[in-house]
């Protein structure tokens, strides 16, 4: 490998998070974390359970069973997660290029 293809990968891994790559949690894991982390951001912002659902208008018994079990549309966790304020976090959600290989990062 010459050093002009050194300079291409480790230039394509620098605008890349190789997290993606290595070592991906399973899904019930992120599911998990996804859960506590809404739980934790609405009682940051001293709301309950029942306010976020008049405020997302996403069912009271929904947002119950995310909040124990990580059970959700995506169309309900997209408005929990508007009224919480988070649409900055949500617009992230996938903007990132995904690669399979190094060969694709070229």
């Amino acid at each position: 490998m010459n050093n002009v293809d050194k300079n291409a990968i480790l230039l394509a891994m620098n605008n890349y998070d190789i997290n993606g790559l290595v070592g991906s949690k399973p899904i019930g894991v992120i599911v998990d974390e996804i859960r506590l982390r809404e739980k934790t951001r609405r009682k940051e912002k001293k709301i309950t359970q029942r306010q976020l659902a008049e405020l997302s208008l996403v069912p009271y018994a929904t947002i119950r069973r995310f909040e124990k079990t990580g059970e959700i549309s995506f169309s309900s966790m997209v408005k929990i997660i508007d009224a919480l304020g988070y649409q900055k976090d949500l617009d992230q959600l996938l903007s990132k290029p995904s690669f399979s290989s190094i060969k694709d990062m070229l």
